[in-house]
């Protein structure tokens, strides 16, 4: 109700010109006097307060500490087993979208996958695409562009086919990604799951420091 008188007052004011007084008291209260001496965009004049709802709207879409990211991904491992009594993995997809567009396949690999039974995964890695595409191009206030322009070429599109099928082949021959054996292996302390996160971690190192540099263009 201050709010609004605020609102009405100052507009006819034609700016934040004060409140009206309070019955039996002759002033106006501090909420009310708070509310009236904010600036049209809602912040105290002289500072750079915002609003809860405003600040708590930037903490979400600034960059996460590892400290409150990497315990809610840890999270998603005990919660998807106890709602749904699944495994976390993203890689598994390839197989079921392989058998979902070969329905005919004579090989045991896809004839034998029973896909439908894994149709939440496949509507994760679609919510996780659909996920991505909101938050780059609707919410960040900068969007990375989906390819460095240099990718955009004969030779950029024969690195990226080169490097898919590597990731295609290597999630299926580790029998897992980074999802799978990271954070779900780890979870249920799976040796293999261990060895295959040091080798990313190797692989990811030599690739940023030693082949990423040499595959720029001069």
């Amino acid at each position: 109700m201050c709010r609004a008188t605020c609102v009405t007052s100052s507009f006819l004011a034609g700016g934040w010109v004060g409140c009206p007084p309070r019955p039996g008291v002759g002033k106006p209260s501090r909420t009310c006097q708070s509310h009236c001496s904010r600036q049209p965009d809602g912040r105290l004049p002289g500072k750079q307060n915002q609003f809860p709802e405003e600040t708590m709207w930037e903490l979400i879409l600034q960059p996460w500490p590892w400290y409150v990211a990497g315990p809610l991904i840890g999270l998603m491992v005990p919660l998807l087993l106890l709602l749904t009594g699944e495994t976390f993995g993203i890689s598994g997809s390839f197989r079921h979208i392989d058998a979902i567009c070969s329905p005919r396949s004579k090989l045991p690999y896809l004839r034998d996958d029973n896909w439908r039974a894994y149709i939440w995964q496949l509507f994760m890695v679609v919510g996780i695409i659909i996920g991505g595409y909101i938050g780059n191009h609707l919410l960040a206030k900068e969007p990375v562009p989906f390819l460095p322009e240099h990718y955009y070429s004969l030779s950029g599109a024969v690195k990226l086919l080169i490097g898919g099928m590597l990731v295609g082949f290597g999630t299926r021959y580790a029998d897992g990604c980074t999802s799978g054996h990271t954070i779900m292996g780890l979870s249920n302390l799976r040796w293999p799951s261990l060895v295959a996160t040091i080798c990313f971690f190797i692989g990811g190192l030599f690739t940023t420091f030693a082949l990423w540099p040499l595959l720029q263009p001069r």
